[in-house]
């Protein structure tokens, strides 16, 4: 077993969301703050922990939906803890059994989003329909008439945060464009249901509001690569090109397709009901918008796929990443996880494969080194992506 003030350290480069709330769970941070604010270099001292790592590992659960503003005080970056919930779920390794508590709220001072803000180039705050939507953009003011506009669209969950290791260097190559979604990072929630319709819609909006328009190149990781399809599918006319970083899940697949990794391990519908019910026990006390997320894309796999409002995707040049490299989360499932992974990443090849195949400019890229935390473990490779779609279109 990981030692997880070890795992902390490797967290803050990574930033892998579930290996965040591991780690902070394993150390106790829940148990450590009580009822009162404490500093993150007490929170360090008291669990033997690096306190630039528990900080940055902090930033980003916050980041990512798990939690709201919190205050500062006397000059340190203060946590306080609002709702310490513990989920326990019981994890077997090595013949042993131990509780893991999966779901901590935790807040973050102003100050320390004001740093993080201060750091990447070009974050401004915008409305839209009365809510603050925040939105990253690099080049745009000296972008080429009929030049592509590079957006990115994150993961489920994910703030714009999660491209930090790569916007400046594709923006080197032309304009590009990020934001957080509704009720994720630094922007309101809306309140409507995340559809794919919604989300397309909304993102248009923003587009055009900041002065954005066609033609563009769409990067979308992970849920994210599915919302870019759909927005393709919806506007085909302003879509010149297409990178989808392991993009999941396949949404665009029958139910019973998306069955058949589940079936390949000889779990079928009962281990598919038991791996969806864990993620959202796992997401129990995250925010509205990220559990709504969620809802949207399990209901989707479960939708007939006529309903699902599927459109034919424009021949665009087009770069898929996939990663091959097996990620351990916490599920509580009645099955191997890994043998899941390696049965649903041989499904989701041959539908991707297809999906290249069917590009004028297509290439497809399985990473055996990488996670499905791409954009943090290689954003050279979808720097690569993009840079091959751009080709492309010269």
């Amino acid at each position: 077993m990981n030692n997880p003030g070890d795992d902390l350290l490797l967290i803050s480069m990574s930033h892998g969301l579930l290996r965040c709330l591991h780690a902070v769970a394993e150390l106790g941070i829940a148990d450590a703050l009580g009822e009162s604010p404490r500093s993150t270099e007490e929170l360090a001292r008291d669990t033997g922990t690096d306190a630039g790592a528990l900080a940055r590992t902090l930033h980003v659960l916050s980041a990512e939906g798990i939690g709201g503003q919190g205050r500062r005080a006397a000059g340190w970056n203060v946590v306080a803890a609002t709702c310490l919930s513990r989920l326990r779920m019981l994890c077997v390794r090595d013949g042993m059994i131990r509780a893991v508590v999966t779901a901590v709220t935790l807040v973050i001072s102003p100050s320390a989003y004001a740093q993080q803000n201060a750091a990447l180039p070009g974050v401004q705050m915008i409305e839209l329909d009365g809510r603050a939507v925040r939105v990253q953009t690099i080049g745009l003011q000296d972008r080429s008439p009929g030049a592509p506009v590079i957006v990115f669209e994150a993961g489920a969950s994910n703030s714009l945060e999660i491209w930090d290791g790569l916007l400046p260097r594709v923006a080197s190559m032309a304009p590009v464009v990020a934001y957080d979604r509704a009720g994720l990072g630094r922007s309101e929630w809306d309140g409507t249901n995340p559809t794919p319709r919604h989300v397309a819609d909304r993102l248009r909006r923003v587009l055009q509001q900041i002065g954005a328009g066609p033609p563009f190149v769409l990067v979308g990781f992970s849920w994210g690569g599915m919302l870019a399809r759909y927005f393709a599918g919806y506007y085909p006319a302003d879509v010149v090109g297409l990178v989808l970083v392991d993009p999941s899940p396949m949404v665009t697949e029958s139910l019973a397709d998306n069955l058949s990794p589940f079936e390949k391990i000889g779990v079928g519908r009962a281990g598919f009901e038991a791996y969806w019910s864990s993620f959202s026990a796992l997401l129990g006390q995250a925010s509205p918008a990220v559990r709504a997320e969620n809802q949207v894309l399990r209901g989707l796999l479960e939708m007939d796929l006529a309903a699902r409002d599927l459109r034919p995707v424009p021949a665009v040049p087009m770069a898929v990443v996939v990663a091959a490299k097996y990620f351990a989360v916490p599920l509580t499932v009645p099955f191997d996880l890994q043998q899941h992974f390696q049965a649903d990443l041989r499904y989701r090849l041959r539908v991707l494969s297809e999906w290249v195949l069917a590009s004028p400019h297509g290439t497809l890229m399985v990473a055996n080194n990488t996670t499905h935390t791409i954009p943090r473990e290689d954003p050279a490779l979808i720097v690569s992506a993009v840079q091959r779609v751009l080709g492309a279109l010269r």
